[in-house]
């Protein structure tokens, strides 16, 4: 099984006023299905040369430039710009409320003009609206298709050829040395030259991510443990690909032409890797062969696209996931406990905790403050009764 999603998008978009009060568009925010006023909370401050701010859920961020503040003004160099921000876990998010249609999300943006946009008096001045400034693909691969060892065997042979300069290999390992994880890079998130260049970059990582929920404590979503049941392997390797700037234009084109995803991504990964294998003493990579299991994994298929995501687990699939993985393991430790003279649950109530939750589990409880009383009385009867808690759709 292998699914695609749009991981992360950034955009700016301009403000036609002559003398704005500020640069906040919240019709754009409504046309992408968000309504600004009941959903964000303004309780972060501006970054970005932009001197307000606010977030919904942490995931989506946005951030403008208001001229009437006094206390904190607008800095000098500062656009008259909005800039917005989807995380991994926004991008989710905009993807649920469009119905998982990215050629409408990316047709609203291109597309884009508010109505004091001016006429433009040349070529020159007639630029989009919107500008995107960042796009980053995500393939997970539940097959393990390709083995990380074997290309990190390849790069450090040599045996591989790039668009990139470097690459580079992290691995991260617990207070007793045991592996757990590897991220390799190929490029990096700056230019050659040091900064983010005006033409933009593309670069690559991919990294076990199964490893990083475990490291977390994170939940696995349940499609995902029913597909490792049935194949009785559990890996999840995932890819990522971050395009900014003006590759970001051509990644947008393609989509709107009703290019595949997979399509898409494949050939941008192709450019960024491809891996070799020697031809005898032959020193000349353009002669070397190309390697059939990294051949294999590039080729693409026309007709897939992105699939439907899911998001984080939330309150009623931790609860399901309580009821049918952990409460059978409890009344294993309870009948245990009643034998050797231990209280599992107490043992429990006393067991030191994690200090610190990660974002994705304080996004649980974010989540279930936006959920009615009834709802949530209705998650936990099902689990005292021993009923199946449905996620809605989505994830929750």
């Amino acid at each position: 099984m292998q699914k695609y999603k749009i991981d992360w998008l950034s955009f700016s978009v301009r403000c036609y006023d002559e003398e704005p009060t500020n640069t906040l568009n919240e019709a754009l925010l409504e046309l992408l299905g968000y309504d600004f006023s009941e959903e964000f909370s303004r309780d972060i401050s501006g970054k970005n040369f932009y001197n307000r701010g606010a977030t919904l859920g942490n995931y989506v961020n946005v951030f403008w430039n208001d001229y009437t503040d006094t206390e904190n003004p607008v800095r000098k160099n500062s656009s008259a710009t909005m800039n917005v921000v989807f995380t991994g876990q926004g991008s989710t998010d905009l993807a649920l409320r469009n119905d998982n249609d990215w050629v409408k999300i990316f047709t609203i943006l291109t597309t884009y003009e508010p109505k004091n946009k001016p006429k433009p008096k040349d070529e020159e001045e007639d630029k989009p609206t919107i500008n995107i400034t960042r796009i980053d693909i995500a393939l997970d691969d539940y097959d393990e298709l390709v083995k990380f060892d074997d290309i990190e065997k390849k790069l450090k042979k040599g045996h591989y050829r790039s668009s990139k300069r470097s690459y580079n290999i992290v691995k991260t390992s617990d207070q007793n040395g045991q592996k757990l994880g590897e991220t390799i890079y190929i490029g990096n998130a700056r230019t050659s030259g040091g900064g983010s260049g005006s033409r933009g970059n593309t670069y690559m990582r991919m990294y076990d991510k199964l490893a990083q929920y475990i490291s977390k404590n994170q939940l696995v979503t349940s499609d995902v443990r029913e597909y490792w049941k049935k194949t009785g392997k559990e890996v999840w390797q995932r890819y990522e690909i971050s395009f900014s700037k003006g590759y970001t234009n051509s990644i947008v084109e393609d989509i709107l032409k009703g290019e595949s995803i997979d399509k898409i991504f494949k050939t941008s990964l192709r450019n960024l890797l491809e891996i070799l294998t020697p031809r005898g003493k032959d020193t000349n990579k353009n002669r070397w062969y190309k390697t059939k299991w990294w051949e294999d994994f590039l080729q693409y298929d026309e007709r897939k696209g992105f699939d439907l995501p899911n998001r984080d687990v939330m309150l009623a699939e931790t609860l399901e996931w309580l009821r049918v993985a952990v409460l059978p393991s409890l009344n294993v430790l309870e009948k245990i406990g009643q034998e050797r003279g231990f209280d599992i649950y107490d043992l429990l109530r006393r067991a030191k905790k994690p200090n610190e939750l990660s974002k994705k589990q304080s996004r649980i409880i974010s989540d279930t403050r936006n959920k009615s009383d009834e709802t949530i009385n209705d998650y936990l009867t099902k689990f005292l009764l021993g009923i199946e808690i449905k996620k809605e759709r989505g994830g929750e």
